[in-house]
C-alpha cells in the first residue's frame, strides 16, 4: 500500500508552507555532509572573521540581534547573507536540530545554493558595496524596505 503524504498542519489547523525554496534543503544538507557548513551562531561568526565562509543563511524567525551581528560581519565582507526559511526547516535540512543561522564555506557550493534561491526569487541582503553605491547616489532607501 502506497502511504499518501499529506501536508503537516499547524496546531490551529492551517497548513504549514514550507518557507525553505525548493532545492536549497537539499543543497544545505549536501553541504554539511561535505564539512562544508558553519552551523549555529558560534561556528558562522569564526567562519566569517576567519575569512572561510561564502554565503550566509539567517532564519526567518532568527532573533534581530543575531541578523544585525552577522550581517554586520558579512557586509564588510563582502559576503552575501539571505533571510530564508524558519529554524526548524534550516536544522531539518541539514540533519540538526534548530538552526538560526549558516555559512557555507565553500564557492562552488555556494555558488549553487546562491542559484538555487536566485530561482525562487529570494535576494541577499545588502552588502557594504551596495550600501555605499546607494549613498553615493544619494538613495536613502534600504534594501529591505
Amino acid at each position: 500500500m502506497n502511504p499518501v503524504r499529506r501536508p503537516l498542519r499547524s496546531a490551529t489547523g492551517g497548513v504549514n508552507r514550507s518557507l525553505l525554496p525548493q532545492g536549497v534543503g537539499f543543497l544545505l544538507g549536501l553541504c554539511r555532509r561535505a564539512g562544508r557548513l558553519a552551523c549555529g551562531h558560534w561556528a558562522v561568526e569564526s567562519a566569517l572573521r576567519r575569512g572561510a565562509a561564502r554565503l550566509v543563511i539567517v532564519a526567518e524567525d532568527a532573533g534581530a540581534a543575531a541578523l544585525r551581528r552577522h550581517q554586520s560581519l558579512a557586509r564588510d565582507r563582502g559576503i552575501p547573507v539571505y533571510r530564508v526559511g524558519n529554524r526548524e526547516e534550516l536544522g531539518r535540512a541539514i540533519g540538526l536540530e534548530p538552526k538560526a543561522v549558516l555559512a557555507v564555506t565553500d564557492g562552488e557550493l555556494a555558488g549553487k545554493v546562491q542559484e538555487a534561491l536566485d530561482r525562487a526569487a529570494v535576494r541577499p541582503l545588502e552588502t557594504a558595496v551596495q550600501a555605499g553605491a546607494r549613498r553615493e547616489r544619494g538613495d536613502s532607501r534600504g534594501s529591505e524596505g
